[in-house]
């Protein structure tokens, strides 16, 4: 069996730590590499997130993405729904972290 592969494209720590400890523990493996992705993850707070998004639809846009963001963004959250990604907030994508991996799960 081929472990799926996440790239992560989140700098908060704790947030980052939290998903890192949730992936791992379903199983699959952290990249960097977003052409071997088969899930990513994109926290909308970090500058420029938008428009890396933007490229890695572009780039890869059969690649699922999530992402999470602060419940009162509501701009941010419309700009990357219009992207075709998945939006959660910070509290939902922390509480269920696990939960992301199994659903996505190729």
């Amino acid at each position: 069996m081929v472990t799926p592969k996440v790239a992560l494209a989140v700098k908060d720590l704790l947030a980052r730590t939290r998903l890192q400890d949730a992936a791992e523990a379903e199983g699959w493996e952290l990249t960097t590499d977003t052409s071997q992705a088969d899930l990513a993850i994109v926290d909308l707070d970090q500058p420029n997130a938008l428009a890396d998004l933007g490229s890695l639809r572009v780039r890869n846009p059969s690649v699922p993405v999530v992402a999470f963001v602060s419940h009162v963004d509501v701009e941010r959250r419309t700009q990357a729904e219009a992207l075709g990604v998945t939006v959660m907030t910070r509290g939902a994508a922390a509480s269920g972290a696990r939960e992301i991996f199994r659903s996505a799960r190729p």
